[in-house]
């Protein structure tokens, strides 16, 4: 009997010292990949940053949407980089050829050169049948914030114009790609 009651009182004893594992910590507040309203990329191999303007492509209910910026370089030449068709839903997509431009929802990204806006001198573009690791990743979309974060690499060479005789580049890489924007209506 007191083998029995000393089995007993060490299993009691085993058990009470058992504790439970404490609580997880939540986990840390989800970080953004870059600040609200910035792109940030390294345009062949050197950092590149700039404010976009972005935008539904069509509208709201096409959850799909663009985003672009204008600069000067010098020479008074005007630069417009423009990615066009990004789907709002989360994964990852690969860049269309540049004959899908008149596709709907086939992402696609150009730099174009103009003088003054209206002389146009050529145009680097996406073509998923010369590039195939062309993409950009759609991490995070924000239907009530109208906020999209992404990732993208790509790499873009000309399709017409004659960037040559600018000393405008033939063939640019975007890569380490990252963006954070507000979509405006």
């Amino acid at each position: 009997m007191k083998t029995q009651i000393s089995i007993l009182l060490l299993c009691t004893a085993v058990l009470c010292s058992c504790s439970r594992p404490d609580m997880e910590d939540p986990s840390e507040p989800y970080q953004p990949i870059i600040e609200l309203g910035k792109v940030a990329m390294d345009r062949d191999s050197l950092p590149w940053t700039a404010n976009f303007t972005c935008e539904y492509t069509y509208a709201p209910e096409t959850s799909a949407f663009s985003f672009y910026v204008e600069k000067f370089r010098q020479n008074n030449i005007l630069e417009i980089i423009g990615f066009d068709d990004i789907p709002t839903q989360p994964g990852m997509y690969h860049f269309g050829k540049t004959l899908s431009w008149a596709i709907p929802l086939i992402p696609k990204v150009a730099i174009a050169w103009s003088i003054d806006g209206d002389q146009f001198l050529g145009m680097v573009s996406a073509d998923s049948t010369y590039y195939e690791d062309n993409r950009v990743e759609v991490v995070r979309y924000d239907s009530v914030a109208h906020t999209v974060e992404g990732r993208f690499q790509v790499r873009l060479r000309t399709i017409s114009g004659t960037p040559g005789a600018y000393g405008l580049p033939e063939q640019i890489s975007l890569t380490n790609g990252r963006f954070h924007l507000k979509i405006e209506e």
